[in-house]
């Protein structure tokens, strides 16, 4: 059966007899594994279509299950993206993230356009590239179901009083419920987090374009964000997050000399 759709590479591996499998997120089929004997680095439209941070077409055929790659064309490269550290660092993480939490084949057209707008929106952006990550991860969610409960306490209902966040209960508590609870993984929610999730959730992408969260409240959400995913995903550290975690690092060193 011959297949034609948009799509962005998320990933790429070494198969046998010199193939290659290439992990699409797409926007008719959602996440596929497709086979291709294409070299990315070589100067075909193929290739660089398989690039990263590409929106490309794709040209496929799929027998028995599995797909297998025709041809390919860039619609768009964001080349910017590839060309700032910061940038690389932080998208790159999107992608591994996306691949990590999306099921294969399963459509998805409304998280093929989320991630379409974060590199519109990354290509754009001069700095706070933290806070578009959060935007993307504060989406995808929602998108997921797992989105957390911040509009009552998620043990007794409550409306006021919502001063911590509970990794394991998926949502905000009150400082009431706190006092009985040990757990290691609920946060002080006292710093915006809540009206920022809610933002992030209702607002459309091309809104966060020009916002950027001052960086001491962007790293304390991300934490949250981050735990929350892991425990809800049961997702363990990712490759791109040494980088990320470095580039951070390096970044704040810069600052404090």
């Amino acid at each position: 059966m011959q297949i034609n759709t948009e799509g962005i590479v998320l990933r790429q591996s070494k198969a046998v007899g010199g193939k290659k499998v290439v992990t699409l997120l797409t926007k008719k089929y959602g996440k596929i594994a497709v086979g291709t004997t294409v070299a990315h680095k070589s100067k075909t439209k193929s290739a660089l279509a398989l690039s990263p941070f590409t929106l490309g077409n794709y040209q496929l055929f799929k027998n028995r299950g599995y797909y297998n790659m025709d041809s390919a064309e860039a619609i768009k490269s964001y080349f910017a993206i590839g060309e700032d550290v910061g940038k690389y660092m932080y998208s790159s993480y999107a992608l591994e993230l996306l691949d990590r939490l999306l099921p294969e084949e399963m459509s998805m057209s409304s998280i093929f356009t989320l991630t379409v707008n974060f590199f519109e929106a990354m290509e754009k952006r001069k700095s706070g590239y933290e806070t578009l990550l959060l935007a993307l991860e504060i989406k995808l969610l929602r998108k997921l179901g797992i989105f957390p409960r911040v509009e009552k306490c998620t043990c007794c209902e409550r409306t006021d009083n919502l001063e911590f966040f509970s990794i394991e209960d998926g949502g905000v508590i009150c400082s009431f419920c706190k006092v009985n609870k040990q757990d290691r993984l609920i946060y002080d929610a006292n710093f915006g987090m809540i009206d920022i999730i809610k933002y992030f959730d209702k607002k459309p992408f091309k809104e966060f374009e020009k916002l950027n969260l001052k960086e001491e409240t962007a790293s304390k959400l991300q934490k949250v964000i981050k735990d929350y995913i892991a425990f809800h995903f049961d997702l363990r550290e990712m490759k791109s997050e040494t980088l990320l975690n470095i580039a951070v690092d390096n970044k704040s060193d810069d600052k404090s000399q």
